[in-house]
């Protein structure tokens, strides 16, 4: 596949845009890319070196755009929840042991 800037890819399950592409001098083939997994992890902007699989980088269709948007959605929305709820837990349990919040 030929990519290029502004692409919209699917390298290995995820979806993204590049917006960027760098070749170092050894060869190596770099692209920045901004994905729906790196927002979640608090990097949406990346480099990745996609020497060795660019055969795993393929154009988006719609259904992969819309799949892995739910998928986050999902995941993040179910992630934040529990984590919520596990420190209120956490700091109820602590005043409690404490004998401060009461």
């Amino acid at each position: 596949m030929n990519i290029q800037v502004n692409d919209c890819v699917t390298i290995l399950g995820h979806v993204g845009i590049i917006d960027d592409i760098a070749t170092s001098e050894q060869g190596r083939t770099l692209i920045l890319w901004c994905s729906l997994k790196g927002i979640w992890n608090h990097h949406p902007q990346e480099w990745i070196d996609v020497t060795d699989t660019i055969e795993h980088i393929k154009p988006s269709t719609k259904e992969d755009i819309h799949k892995d948007r739910q998928y986050y959605l999902d995941y993040c929305i179910h992630k934040a929840g529990n984590d919520m709820v596990n420190l209120g837990t956490d700091i109820l349990d602590s005043l409690s042991l404490s004998g401060k919040g009461e």
